[in-house]
């Protein structure tokens, strides 16, 4: 195809995927972006030399879509390649210029002053750790992301049932105790995979750490050390600065490792035979906390999302 076409509601963007020939022909005039050829453009299986984004409709109050929409382009694929447009008019060329793109592009020794240009980013960096999962990004990247429904409730303890309950043989009454409708589940990744989680449960200044489960195929990937790594910085962001947790014996080096202390005493034996130990950890305190003065559009986002503009906020 010449085009890839994304519409939504009320939204459409469309590209133009170019290899290295259309790459060059947009600079040297030789590309004609009203009637691409066929030439031009980079096959399906082809990783682009630029992309040329021919149409954009966004309106104003879903603008901050526009950023949502971008992501595709930070994926393995697009790593590194250039993204091209022009501006409608003086409107558009103001949307463009706040949404990150810059004035003029320079390519072969070519300079064109009107073209706009954009660097893809790299969501790796730019998001944090606690939304780190990004579909497609790699088959073994690491990503983690904040439960936000039932369905991922569900998962949450699908993961635990064959990581606690069908290899340690755990009691399901032990792993599903009542409190999972209090707590916030974690999900982790390797690629599109989910693999793992980890539970955080809340109290008036300290939160507790629990049910960090990764499935055996998984525990060579370090998705575990990910898993903690998101979850602390998303209690740090929530403001909290004391962490509690119980770690069973084998498993103490690896909370350490992390931080944590154990507390002296004997241990505490539950339903089985493992010996678990009282773990605290001190964190930080965090530059940007979520308040109640972190503003109003930032307190209605959705958890885990404070980064990015909400379903309210126009763009």
């Amino acid at each position: 195809m010449a085009a890839e076409v994304r519409r939504g509601a009320g939204r459409l963007l469309g590209t133009h995927p170019l290899n290295q020939a259309g790459h060059d022909a947009l600079f040297s005039g030789e590309f004609d972006t009203t009637d691409p050829k066929l030439r031009f453009v980079a096959a399906a299986s082809e990783k682009p030399a630029s992309v040329y984004h021919w149409y954009t409709f966004m309106p104003p109050q879903i603008g901050g879509g526009f950023a949502l929409a971008l992501e595709r382009f930070a994926l393995p694929r697009y790593k590194n390649v250039p993204m091209y447009c022009y501006a409608a008019n003086e409107q558009a060329r103001t949307f463009f210029l706040r949404s990150g793109w810059k004035e003029g592009s320079q390519h072969n020794g070519r300079y064109l002053e009107k073209l706009l240009h954009l660097e893809p980013p790299d969501l790796a960096v730019s998001r944090p750790l606690y939304a780190s999962y990004v579909a497609g990004a790699g088959a073994k990247r690491l990503g983690v992301r904040i439960g936000t429904g039932v369905d991922d409730l569900l998962l949450a303890i699908s993961i635990r049932g064959a990581a606690f309950i069908g290899e340690r043989f755990l009691p399901v009454h032990e792993d599903i105790d009542g409190n999972d409708m209090c707590s916030t589940d974690m999900i982790g990744y390797v690629g599109d995979n989910p693999a793992g989680t980890i539970r955080i449960r809340y109290f008036a200044d300290f939160v507790k750490l629990e049910r960090l489960a990764v499935l055996p195929q998984h525990r060579g990937d370090k998705l575990a050390s990910a898993l903690v790594k998101a979850a602390l910085a998303f209690i740090q962001r929530k403001g909290y600065r004391r962490v509690y947790g119980q770690a069973a014996e084998p498993f103490l080096p690896f909370w350490k490792k992390h931080g944590f202390r154990q507390r002296s005493g004997d241990g505490i034996t539950y339903l089985t035979d493992e010996v678990y130990y009282e773990i605290d950890l001190d964190l930080d305190a965090p530059t940007d906390a979520i308040t109640p003065e972190a503003g109003a559009q930032v307190l209605v986002r959705t958890e885990g999302a404070w980064h990015q503009p909400g379903a309210f906020e126009e763009g």
